[in-house]
């Protein structure tokens, strides 16, 4: 329900009417990654991998991952984030994935050494990761100075 979009005030009702259609974006993505989680974890496990799945945040999803299994991990969760109906999972008697099977999903993949400092692929490849995971090195040791230095003059 979105009262303020029947609001007098341009800017509430404005406001309204973009909380409409980004909340039934938002829910998908939600469900998409609370139904690719478990098939990513269980992928995991099947395979005896070192990695581990973390952190969920809004529609973000961290592992951590040993270096040698970085594309594996990359491959498994694109599959199931992209194509989370094609699995045969029992989501309750009135789930319907129906509408989404048009619709093209984009997995995109950051690799870093942390959260803040993660660098996108462009592409699946060891090489792609060695390198996003370089220059990420590059950036945190960058970040840490900066955040060094600003506590320094802080103090």
């Amino acid at each position: 329900r979105l009262p303020q979009a029947l609001s007098e005030d341009e800017y509430e009702r404005a406001r309204a009417l973009r909380q409409g259609p980004n909340a039934i974006i938002q829910g998908a993505a939600s469900d998409i990654l609370m139904t690719a989680t478990p098939l990513i974890g269980r992928e995991m496990r099947r395979r005896a991998m070192r990695s581990r799945l973390f952190l969920t945040v809004h529609d973000s999803r961290g592992a951590d991952c040993h270096i040698s299994e970085a594309v594996d991990y990359i491959k498994i969760a694109k599959e199931r984030l992209e194509r989370p109906f094609a699995f045969d999972i029992p989501l309750g008697k009135n789930f319907d994935w129906s509408w989404m099977r048009g619709i093209p999903i984009k997995a995109d993949f950051k690799v870093g050494t942390n959260w803040r400092d993660a660098v996108e692929i462009k592409e699946i490849s060891d090489q792609s990761v060695v390198v996003a995971r370089k220059e990420s090195l590059e950036i945190q040791k960058k970040s840490d100075k900066e955040m060094t230095e600003w506590l320094r003059g802080a103090a």
